[in-house]
Protein backbone atom coordinates (compact mmCIF):
# COMPACT_ATOMS: atom_id res chain seq x y z
CA UNK A 1 0.00 0.00 0.00
CA UNK A 2 2.78 2.30 0.75
CA UNK A 3 4.56 1.59 -2.60
CA UNK A 4 1.21 2.52 -4.09
CA UNK A 5 0.74 5.58 -2.22
CA UNK A 6 3.82 7.09 -3.18
CA UNK A 7 3.77 6.19 -7.22
CA UNK A 8 0.04 7.92 -6.71
CA UNK A 9 1.99 10.68 -5.03
CA UNK A 10 4.27 11.01 -8.03
CA UNK A 11 1.36 11.36 -10.88
CA UNK A 12 1.44 7.22 -11.67
CA UNK A 13 -1.54 5.34 -12.28
CA UNK A 14 -2.49 3.03 -9.89
CA UNK A 15 -5.50 0.80 -10.29
CA UNK A 16 -7.42 0.38 -6.58
CA UNK A 17 -10.23 -1.68 -5.71
CA UNK A 18 -13.89 -0.39 -4.82
CA UNK A 19 -17.00 -2.33 -3.91
CA UNK A 20 -18.15 -2.71 -7.42
CA UNK A 21 -15.14 -2.92 -9.49
CA UNK A 22 -11.50 -2.28 -10.17
CA UNK A 23 -10.89 1.62 -10.86
CA UNK A 24 -8.30 3.12 -12.82
CA UNK A 25 -6.45 6.04 -10.13
CA UNK A 26 -4.57 9.02 -10.45
CA UNK A 27 -4.02 11.81 -8.85
CA UNK A 28 -6.92 14.26 -10.05
CA UNK A 29 -4.63 18.03 -9.45
CA UNK A 30 -2.37 16.91 -12.08
CA UNK A 31 -3.16 17.05 -15.59
CA UNK A 32 -0.73 15.12 -16.73
CA UNK A 33 -1.92 12.08 -14.96
CA UNK A 34 -5.66 12.55 -16.01
CA UNK A 35 -4.04 12.75 -19.51
CA UNK A 36 -2.50 9.18 -18.87
CA UNK A 37 -5.42 7.46 -17.77
CA UNK A 38 -7.19 8.70 -21.30
CA UNK A 39 -4.24 6.90 -23.13
CA UNK A 40 -4.32 4.36 -21.40
CA UNK A 41 -7.67 3.64 -21.39
CA UNK A 42 -8.11 4.50 -24.72
CA UNK A 43 -11.11 6.57 -23.85
CA UNK A 44 -12.55 9.50 -25.88
CA UNK A 45 -11.46 13.47 -24.52
CA UNK A 46 -15.28 13.83 -24.37
CA UNK A 47 -15.93 11.47 -21.82
CA UNK A 48 -15.56 13.04 -18.11
CA UNK A 49 -14.12 10.99 -15.61
CA UNK A 50 -15.92 10.34 -12.37
CA UNK A 51 -13.53 11.62 -8.93
CA UNK A 52 -13.58 9.96 -6.03
CA UNK A 53 -12.97 11.57 -2.17
CA UNK A 54 -12.98 9.89 1.05
CA UNK A 55 -16.23 12.31 2.38
CA UNK A 56 -18.33 14.61 1.39
CA UNK A 57 -16.86 17.36 2.76
CA UNK A 58 -13.98 16.85 0.11
CA UNK A 59 -16.86 16.74 -2.82
CA UNK A 60 -17.96 19.98 -1.46
CA UNK A 61 -14.48 21.56 -1.83
CA UNK A 62 -14.55 20.74 -5.73
CA UNK A 63 -18.14 22.01 -6.25
CA UNK A 64 -19.52 25.55 -6.86
CA UNK A 65 -21.78 27.00 -3.75
CA UNK A 66 -25.49 26.74 -5.07
CA UNK A 67 -28.50 25.13 -3.98
CA UNK A 68 -27.54 21.89 -5.35
CA UNK A 69 -25.45 21.42 -2.04
CA UNK A 70 -28.66 20.69 0.58
CA UNK A 71 -29.76 18.02 -2.07
CA UNK A 72 -25.83 16.60 -2.47
CA UNK A 73 -25.41 16.64 1.19
CA UNK A 74 -28.52 14.82 1.81
CA UNK A 75 -27.81 11.96 -1.02
CA UNK A 76 -23.83 11.49 0.68
CA UNK A 77 -25.03 11.39 4.31
CA UNK A 78 -27.25 9.00 3.46
CA UNK A 79 -25.53 6.55 0.80
CA UNK A 80 -22.21 7.50 1.07
CA UNK A 81 -19.50 5.71 1.03
CA UNK A 82 -21.51 3.38 -1.60
CA UNK A 83 -22.78 3.10 -5.54
CA UNK A 84 -23.97 6.69 -5.98
CA UNK A 85 -22.27 9.30 -7.97
CA UNK A 86 -23.48 12.82 -7.62
CA UNK A 87 -22.62 15.34 -10.63
CA UNK A 88 -22.88 18.82 -9.36
CA UNK A 89 -21.45 22.15 -10.98
CA UNK A 90 -17.31 22.16 -10.59
CA UNK A 91 -14.87 24.88 -9.39
CA UNK A 92 -12.30 26.10 -11.80
CA UNK A 93 -8.58 24.55 -11.24
CA UNK A 94 -8.64 20.90 -11.75
CA UNK A 95 -7.55 19.79 -15.34
CA UNK A 96 -10.33 20.32 -18.06
CA UNK A 97 -9.90 16.67 -18.84
CA UNK A 98 -11.77 15.71 -15.87
CA UNK A 99 -15.34 17.43 -17.26
CA UNK A 100 -15.06 15.98 -20.67
CA UNK A 101 -16.47 19.97 -21.99
CA UNK A 102 -18.91 20.02 -19.46
CA UNK A 103 -19.18 22.75 -16.29
CA UNK A 104 -19.88 19.87 -13.99
CA UNK A 105 -18.04 17.06 -11.80
CA UNK A 106 -19.09 13.50 -10.62
CA UNK A 107 -17.74 12.56 -7.75
CA UNK A 108 -18.54 9.44 -5.50
CA UNK A 109 -17.12 8.53 -2.08
CA UNK A 110 -16.18 4.42 -2.48
CA UNK A 111 -16.94 1.48 0.03
CA UNK A 112 -13.76 0.22 -0.18
CA UNK A 113 -11.71 0.08 2.91
CA UNK A 114 -8.82 0.54 0.56
CA UNK A 115 -9.62 2.77 -1.22
CA UNK A 116 -10.58 5.14 1.56
CA UNK A 117 -6.96 4.35 3.24
CA UNK A 118 -5.33 5.70 -0.08
CA UNK A 119 -7.49 8.58 -0.44
CA UNK A 120 -6.97 9.78 2.73
CA UNK A 121 -3.41 9.12 2.66
CA UNK A 122 -2.94 11.02 -0.48
CA UNK A 123 -5.09 13.84 1.11
CA UNK A 124 -6.10 14.66 -3.32
CA UNK A 125 -9.18 13.46 -4.71
CA UNK A 126 -8.83 10.68 -7.24
CA UNK A 127 -9.76 10.33 -10.98
CA UNK A 128 -10.86 6.77 -11.19
CA UNK A 129 -12.78 5.61 -14.34
CA UNK A 130 -12.94 1.54 -14.27
CA UNK A 131 -9.19 -0.07 -14.98
CA UNK A 132 -10.55 -1.39 -18.46
CA UNK A 133 -9.72 -0.43 -22.18
CA UNK A 134 -13.01 1.83 -23.54
CA UNK A 135 -15.81 -0.33 -23.89
CA UNK A 136 -14.91 -3.38 -22.64
CA UNK A 137 -16.29 -5.24 -19.07
CA UNK A 138 -15.17 -3.84 -15.98
CA UNK A 139 -12.85 -5.86 -13.70
CA UNK A 140 -13.71 -7.39 -10.20
CA UNK A 141 -10.25 -8.66 -9.85
CA UNK A 142 -6.79 -7.52 -9.86
CA UNK A 143 -5.86 -10.60 -12.40
CA UNK A 144 -8.43 -9.15 -14.88
CA UNK A 145 -6.76 -6.02 -14.57
CA UNK A 146 -3.30 -7.33 -15.57
CA UNK A 147 -5.02 -9.02 -18.36
CA UNK A 148 -6.71 -5.56 -19.81
CA UNK A 149 -4.04 -3.10 -19.27
CA UNK A 150 -0.36 -4.80 -18.60
CA UNK A 151 2.42 -2.45 -19.67
CA UNK A 152 -0.05 0.58 -19.25
CA UNK A 153 -0.02 1.31 -15.81
CA UNK A 154 2.11 1.83 -12.95
CA UNK A 155 0.89 -0.49 -10.52
CA UNK A 156 -1.82 -2.51 -9.28
CA UNK A 157 -3.47 -3.12 -5.61
CA UNK A 158 -4.64 -6.58 -5.48
CA UNK A 159 -7.88 -6.11 -2.88
CA UNK A 160 -8.93 -9.50 -3.69
CA UNK A 161 -12.42 -9.61 -6.10
CA UNK A 162 -14.66 -6.73 -5.82
CA UNK A 163 -18.11 -7.55 -4.52
CA UNK A 164 -18.76 -6.82 -8.10
CA UNK A 165 -22.94 -6.03 -8.08
CA UNK A 166 -24.23 -2.91 -9.87
CA UNK A 167 -22.08 0.10 -11.02
CA UNK A 168 -22.92 3.14 -9.01
CA UNK A 169 -26.74 5.63 -9.67
CA UNK A 170 -25.58 8.49 -11.33
CA UNK A 171 -27.15 11.65 -10.53
CA UNK A 172 -27.10 15.00 -11.63
CA UNK A 173 -27.74 18.12 -9.42
CA UNK A 174 -27.63 21.28 -11.14
CA UNK A 175 -28.89 24.63 -12.42
CA UNK A 176 -31.66 22.37 -14.43
CA UNK A 177 -32.94 20.37 -11.10
CA UNK A 178 -32.39 16.78 -10.47
CA UNK A 179 -32.35 13.84 -12.95
CA UNK A 180 -30.99 10.34 -13.26
CA UNK A 181 -27.89 10.30 -15.31
CA UNK A 182 -27.38 6.22 -15.08
CA UNK A 183 -29.71 3.92 -13.54
CA UNK A 184 -27.63 1.55 -10.99
CA UNK A 185 -27.49 -0.09 -7.77
CA UNK A 186 -29.88 2.81 -6.29
CA UNK A 187 -33.69 3.18 -7.27
CA UNK A 188 -35.15 6.08 -7.64
CA UNK A 189 -37.22 5.22 -4.34
CA UNK A 190 -34.11 5.13 -2.48
CA UNK A 191 -33.20 8.38 -3.74
CA UNK A 192 -36.31 10.08 -2.97
CA UNK A 193 -36.82 9.36 0.38
CA UNK A 194 -33.91 11.38 1.22
CA UNK A 195 -34.19 14.28 -1.07
CA UNK A 196 -35.86 17.56 -0.44
CA UNK A 197 -39.19 18.38 -1.96
CA UNK A 198 -38.23 20.74 -4.84
CA UNK A 199 -35.58 18.36 -6.24
CA UNK A 200 -37.17 15.01 -6.00
CA UNK A 201 -35.89 12.35 -9.51
CA UNK A 202 -38.57 11.77 -11.98
CA UNK A 203 -38.14 8.47 -13.57
CA UNK A 204 -35.75 8.88 -16.28
CA UNK A 205 -37.01 9.43 -20.16
CA UNK A 206 -36.44 6.85 -21.76
CA UNK A 207 -35.73 4.68 -18.95
CA UNK A 208 -37.63 1.51 -20.31
CA UNK A 209 -35.19 -1.07 -21.77
CA UNK A 210 -34.54 -0.66 -25.59
CA UNK A 211 -35.08 -4.23 -26.77
CA UNK A 212 -32.12 -4.23 -28.64
CA UNK A 213 -30.72 -7.59 -26.35
CA UNK A 214 -33.83 -8.04 -23.70
CA UNK A 215 -36.74 -10.05 -24.15
CA UNK A 216 -39.43 -8.97 -22.23
CA UNK A 217 -40.67 -13.17 -21.68
CA UNK A 218 -39.80 -13.95 -18.32
CA UNK A 219 -37.58 -16.17 -17.36
CA UNK A 220 -38.35 -19.64 -16.14
CA UNK A 221 -36.86 -18.95 -12.22
CA UNK A 222 -38.19 -15.70 -11.30
CA UNK A 223 -35.23 -14.31 -9.60
CA UNK A 224 -33.21 -15.31 -12.21
CA UNK A 225 -31.87 -14.08 -15.55
CA UNK A 226 -31.37 -16.46 -18.52
CA UNK A 227 -29.40 -15.82 -21.96
CA UNK A 228 -29.17 -17.63 -25.10
CA UNK A 229 -26.80 -17.51 -28.34
CA UNK A 230 -27.82 -19.80 -30.93
CA UNK A 231 -28.19 -23.16 -29.54
CA UNK A 232 -26.18 -22.22 -26.57
CA UNK A 233 -28.29 -20.89 -23.23
CA UNK A 234 -27.25 -19.77 -20.20
CA UNK A 235 -29.50 -20.30 -16.69
CA UNK A 236 -28.34 -17.93 -14.37
CA UNK A 237 -29.81 -17.94 -10.67
CA UNK A 238 -28.59 -17.39 -6.73
CA UNK A 239 -29.76 -17.92 -3.37
CA UNK A 240 -31.05 -14.78 -3.31
CA UNK A 241 -31.57 -11.94 -5.89
CA UNK A 242 -29.03 -9.83 -4.23
CA UNK A 243 -26.61 -12.41 -4.30
CA UNK A 244 -26.96 -13.15 -8.28
CA UNK A 245 -26.99 -9.16 -8.63
CA UNK A 246 -23.77 -9.51 -7.06
CA UNK A 247 -22.65 -11.69 -8.97
CA UNK A 248 -23.68 -10.21 -12.51
CA UNK A 249 -19.79 -8.46 -13.39
CA UNK A 250 -18.06 -11.50 -12.55
CA UNK A 251 -20.55 -14.01 -14.69
CA UNK A 252 -20.82 -11.52 -17.45
CA UNK A 253 -16.97 -10.54 -17.51
CA UNK A 254 -16.61 -14.61 -18.15
CA UNK A 255 -18.37 -14.65 -21.86
CA UNK A 256 -16.60 -14.91 -24.52
CA UNK A 257 -16.70 -12.19 -27.09
CA UNK A 258 -18.54 -14.13 -29.84
CA UNK A 259 -21.58 -15.02 -26.72
CA UNK A 260 -21.81 -11.40 -26.44
CA UNK A 261 -21.89 -10.31 -29.47
CA UNK A 262 -25.02 -12.23 -30.35
CA UNK A 263 -26.82 -13.07 -27.36
CA UNK A 264 -30.14 -11.82 -25.97
CA UNK A 265 -31.61 -12.34 -22.20
CA UNK A 266 -34.55 -12.24 -20.10
CA UNK A 267 -35.25 -11.76 -16.47
CA UNK A 268 -37.58 -13.66 -14.17
CA UNK A 269 -41.10 -11.38 -13.27
CA UNK A 270 -39.62 -10.85 -9.83
CA UNK A 271 -36.49 -9.67 -10.76
CA UNK A 272 -38.01 -7.45 -13.50
CA UNK A 273 -40.08 -5.96 -10.76
CA UNK A 274 -37.06 -5.28 -8.73
CA UNK A 275 -36.27 -1.44 -8.05
CA UNK A 276 -32.85 -2.19 -9.01
CA UNK A 277 -33.37 -3.59 -12.06
CA UNK A 278 -32.93 -0.54 -14.45
CA UNK A 279 -29.58 -0.61 -13.12
CA UNK A 280 -29.73 -4.55 -14.07
CA UNK A 281 -31.00 -3.27 -17.30
CA UNK A 282 -28.50 -0.93 -18.28
CA UNK A 283 -25.42 -3.35 -17.03
CA UNK A 284 -26.58 -6.06 -19.31
CA UNK A 285 -27.21 -4.17 -21.99
CA UNK A 286 -23.43 -2.64 -21.81
CA UNK A 287 -21.62 -5.94 -21.73
CA UNK A 288 -23.51 -7.52 -24.34
CA UNK A 289 -23.12 -4.48 -26.70
CA UNK A 290 -21.32 -5.12 -30.38
CA UNK A 291 -18.90 -2.10 -28.68
CA UNK A 292 -17.97 -3.95 -25.89
CA UNK A 293 -17.48 -7.50 -27.47
CA UNK A 294 -14.81 -6.30 -30.19
CA UNK A 295 -12.43 -3.96 -27.56
CA UNK A 296 -12.45 -7.63 -24.94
Amino acid sequence: MQLALQLLRDGKLVAIPTETVYGLAARSDAPASVDAIFRAKGRPSQRPLAVLVPDFEAAESLWLAGPWLEAARALGEAFWPGPLTLVCPAKAGLPEALYGGSPNLGVRCPDHPLALWLLRALGVPLAAPSANPSEAPSPTTAREVRGLLEGRIDAIVDGGPSRGGLESTIIALTHEGARVLRAGALSIAQLNAVLPPDWQLAAPHGSALRPTRFDATPALCDDGLELWCGDEVLRWSEATRDALIRSLHGRLAELSPSFRCEARWRAGQALQADPRFAGVGQLMERYLSDKASRAR
